[in-house]
This record gives structure tokens, sequence and C-alpha cells, in this order.
């Protein structure tokens, strides 16, 4: 039996995952046209949630987009992030350590949003807000850097943890939900959040409206027309069904900043993590850690050149936005 047979086929009314969670469909997130081309209809394959959805391609926007998504998001996510917490860095003897801590520097070289992350820190500091910002960690560096860092994300489990590393504000919920006066914040981020986000143009016009003149987003999403959608579609990291409700292309998530008043340059990032995922996505029959092993974390390590051209030749897994507000 194949590792397709095994997911349930059933219609969106009659699917619940847990909790009362349950798929409605939807139009498309960013223009709201119901013409869309069907891409490929698949299941969870990460988590082993009982899942099947479609990805489509809006005929309008041509955006990516998934149907049907789930009604209440949320609740699938506490599990996801304490499988996080839990399924940490492999342990064992001090050789392991040694040779996971060299894969690691493998990793680093290879990801250019490091580069641009210690940009970001090292810029004069001001006021930061991280959406949908987990536990926290990656204000760390900023709040080392004299920041005021402030983070809001859905999960509980999530904001208990940052508000434990004794640094920054952190607050639960959806971020329109927080009323921040406008015009708070120096930078805004977004590290692979809005891709969960089923408006996700709604939230981008609150952070233009959180952001002071001049004030920068940067953003950092799936690209939905990687090098890996592109040869494996299905069985790409990037395809992570029920929670990728977006997959943004360069041309799309231009599109939806300019005209949500943003001056936009992309780039391409493809991180060595990624590929490791996307190979255990690809062999595995059964959920998964979203820490791979030694062994497939070497194969990735050893595919770094070809993650260098896939950026080169804007096929990059993940895309890396600036974007500047505009004075009006």
């Amino acid at each position: 039996m194949t590792a397709r047979a095994q997911w349930p086929n059933e219609t969106p009314a009659a699917w619940t995952v847990r909790d009362g969670c349950r798929l409605r469909p939807v139009a498309c997130p960013l223009c709201g046209a119901d013409d869309a081309l069907l891409l490929y209809r698949d299941g969870n394959r990460r988590e082993g949630l009982p899942v099947t959805a479609s990805y489509v391609r809006c005929r309008r926007c041509d955006v990516i987009y998934l149907t049907p998504v789930a009604e209440h998001p949320e609740r699938l996510y506490a599990d996801v992030y304490l499988g996080k917490c839990t399924n940490g860095r492999l342990a064992g003897g001090r050789w392991r350590r040694r040779y996971d801590a060299l894969l690691a520097r493998c990793e680093a070289r290879y990801d250019r949003s490091l580069v641009l992350h210690r940009a970001e820190c090292g810029a004069a500091p001001g006021t930061i807000l991280d959406v949908g910002c987990g536990d926290g960690a990656r204000l760390a560096a900023y709040h080392a850097a004299g920041w005021q860092v402030w983070g809001v994300d859905l999960d509980p489990s999530a904001i208990r943890d940052a508000k434990n590393r004794g640094f920054g504000v952190f607050l639960q919920g959806e971020l329109a939900a927080q009323n921040f006066p406008p015009e708070t914040f120096d930078v805004v981020r977004m590290d692979n959040t809005l891709e969960h986000v089923l408006e996700p143009r709604a939230v981008i016009r609150e952070i233009r409206r959180l952001l002071k003149p001049a004030g920068r987003l940067y953003l950092y999403v799936p690209n939905g027309e990687s090098l890996t959608m592109r040869v494996l579609g299905r069985y790409s990291i990037n395809s992570w069904i029920p929670f990728h409700v977006v997959l943004f292309t360069p041309t799309t998530i231009r599109r939806l900043l300019d005209e949500e008043g943003f001056d936009v340059s992309v780039g391409f990032n493809t991180p060595l993590g990624w590929l490791a995922l996307t190979l255990k996505q690809l062999t595995s029959r059964r959920p998964f850690s979203s820490h791979p092993g030694l062994g497939v974390r070497t194969v990735a390590c050893g595919l770094g050149p070809l993650a260098r051209l896939a950026d080169s030749l804007s096929m990059g897994e993940e895309l890396v936005v600036k974007a500047i507000r505009r004075a009006s």
C-alpha cells in the first residue's frame, strides 16, 4: 500500500482533525476570485494528520493557495509547537555531537537569511515587532543589540516560553487584536509566518499601519516556485498541508506589498535544513520529526552547490523580502 492510499479521501464537510477543527473551502485569499487551476491534491506528510486538501493557482492573480483550510488553525499549532520542542537536536556521544556541530556550521554557511538577520540586528536600535514570534529565540540577538522587542503569536505555549526568556513584551493572539497605536515600530519581521495566514492582505495592511514612516518589514516565506516545488511538487517541504495555506511566488509577493504601499526587494535562500526535510518527505512513509537525522542532513549538505545554483536562478526555497513603507 502506498502512503497516498493511507489517507482518507473525505469530503470537506465531513472532515475533522481534532478538537472540532474542521475544513472549509475558500476562494483566493488575495483577490477573492473563485476560479482556480488545480495543481495537486495531497495529504499531511509530516505529522500524520488525517487530512487531504488541494493546492490550486488562482486564474486571476496567479497566487497559489490551499483549499479547503482548517476553520480554527490555531488548534493545530499547539501540537506542532510542542513536537518541535520535544524533537530537538539529536543527543549522543562526543563524536556524534561534534559531527552534529559540523553539519550545523555547514548549514549556516549556506543560509543567506542569517546574513540579513545580522544586518537587521546591527542597524541602529529601535522598536521591533516579530509577528509569529514562537518562543522568542530569534529576538534574543536584537535584545542584546539594544532593541526594544515585542512579539505576537497565536500559540499560548510558545508565548509562555518566550516570556520565560526574561526580556521583551510577548502577547498571545491575532496581530489586529493587540490594538497597537499607529506608527509604533521601526521594524516588523515575519519569519515563515505569512504563509500560514488566511487573510494575508489584511495582515500586511495592519503591519503598514504599525510601521513608522520609512519603517522596514522583513519577510521570509516559502517560495511556491522553488526548485523542489517545480521538480517534486507535493514532496517539497514547502507543501505542508494543512499549515501552509498560501504559497507566494516572487511575482505575487511583490504585487501584494506594492499594492499595500511598500517598496520591495526580493532575494532567495535555500536552507539546507529545508532540503533535508524535503528528502525526508520524499522518502518517509510515516510521520517524522522536524529535525532530520544526521544521515539525511549529511546528504543535504552535499547539495549545498545545488542550493546556491537554485538561488542564482531565482528558484531558491525561501523568499527573503525587504519592504520599506512608502510615505503615501
